[in-house]
């Protein structure tokens, strides 16, 4: 998940584990904000009830999820993914499968705004999935879009 997003939930007050190829930026953002640093994606799902990613592309989403030491490693059945990266919708449907018989949830969430949308916390989501899952998380995802996702 980009800097900007995990630092509104920071600051909304929920508590977050990050990750990120760029190791020292995560670890800088998880102590400035009081977050929790970890390692491999593998740590953030085994710490999270809903893990949110946004890489830049199908390959990297795929790796980071389902790769080793992907957040599906460590997630425990009934934890939610939420992709908020721009992959191929064939892509996120064989995501979302594979995650299935691991028990766990996914969200395709790719969101427009950019980087100022991230910054002030007025992302608009696009989310597939199933709306039950969806209402469950639904209080992350408002610290990032000022309460303007659709579904």
């Amino acid at each position: 998940m980009g800097y900007p997003m995990a630092r509104n939930l920071m600051r909304a007050g929920h508590e977050v584990a990050v990750w990120s190829h760029s190791g020292a930026k995560a670890r800088q953002l998880a102590e400035a904000e009081k977050g929790h640093f970890c390692q491999t994606p593998a740590e953030v799902g085994a710490a999270s009830e809903c893990a949110f990613l946004c890489v830049g592309d199908t390959r990297m989403s795929r790796q980071v999820i389902l790769g080793k030491d992907g957040i599906a490693e460590g997630a425990k059945a009934g934890t939610v993914i939420a992709d908020a990266s721009t992959i191929a919708p064939s892509a996120s449907r064989e995501i979302g499968q594979e995650l299935a018989h691991k028990g766990v949830h996914f969200l395709d969430a790719p969101c427009t705004g950019s980087r100022p949308g991230a910054e002030g916390g007025n992302l608009t989501f696009m989310i597939g999935g199933e709306q039950a899952v969806f209402e469950r998380v639904r209080p992350y995802f408002e610290p990032m879009n000022s309460g303007r996702t659709s579904r």
